[in-house]
């Protein structure tokens, strides 16, 4: 068995953030590195892809205001340079503190989405659009929309869905609803592969949260994902926001999460 494909390290934290778990997601050059997961937290151009959500129903979103967002940007300058958790290196013994860098560029121009949006083959939701609009985070753990290169954004995009193919073929994850399972383990990644695919897009926000991409104009939720360990992280983006970040949350913030399979059964499976 390829030890390259087994989950990435774990290795002990303390401070705020609680238990940290490494795995998989792209860098600036489309390389694997090591991102972090919270695990205390319960609760050739393509065509771009409008999302069709097949028997979902859920309360149109509310953009995000220009004072929340704002509120937002604040926490994020606040953050930047601070050390989160003490991590230990486990050839040193050694403990050290991670800091985290945060630049905040001016918003993405319409143009500059289009861009992401036929990268990543689906258009963003209306809430996320405006928060890439309003001002644009980059650093430690944020993708970069406008200076990552297509190559970059798609591994992003995919590192979710490469997790879990690693999953079908290690651990024997595999969702009713996709049918039989064959026999054969290529025909079986091959098959949960196109049916994920098929599935709505994930979104990388910040670290490994990710937004389902389920509809333009409905409160898709944010999931944290460190391979089939899913859970909700958000019932919608400023949901999410104003946990993560520590700000405000607004009483327009989606009570529960939007139901989106196959995202919503793996994160049941996981006992979510």
């Amino acid at each position: 068995m390829n030890n390259s494909r087994r989950a990435a390290c774990y290795m002990l934290a303390g401070a705020a953030i609680g238990t940290l778990v490494f795995t998989r997601a792209a860098t600036r050059n489309g390389a694997a590195a090591l991102i972090l997961r919270d695990r205390d937290r319960r609760a050739s151009t393509r065509d771009i892809l409008e999302p069709h959500v097949e028997g979902v129903s859920g309360t149109m979103s509310q953009l995000p205001s220009d004072d929340f967002l704002a509120e937002v940007v604040k926490a994020l300058v606040a953050r930047s340079g601070t050390i989160h958790g003490r991590f230990r290196d486990e050839i040193t013994r050694s403990y050290t503190g991670v800091r985290e860098t945060i630049v905040l560029q001016p918003g993405l121009s319409d143009a500059e989405c289009s861009r992401v949006e036929r990268i990543v083959e689906t258009k963003l939701p209306a809430d996320f659009r405006k928060f890439l609009q309003y001002r644009l985070p980059t650093g430690t753990n944020f993708p970069n929309w406008r200076d990552d290169g297509d190559e970059a954004l798609q591994a992003y995009v995919m590192a979710p869905v490469d997790a879990l193919i690693d999953e079908v073929e290690l651990s024997g994850l595999w969702i009713e609803s996709w049918g039989s399972r064959p026999q054969s383990l290529v025909e079986a990644t091959g098959m949960a592969r196109r049916k994920l695919m098929s599935a709505p897009r994930l979104l990388p926000i910040y670290g490994n949260r990710y937004m389902i991409a389920g509809s333009y104009n409905q409160s898709n939720p944010v999931l944290s994902i460190a391979g089939a360990d899913i859970i909700y992280y958000g019932n919608d983006l400023a949901d999410y926001l104003s946990h993560e970040f520590r700000v405000p949350r607004p009483v327009w913030a989606a009570d529960a999460p939007l139901r989106i399979d196959p995202w919503d059964t793996l994160v049941k499976m996981n006992d979510g």
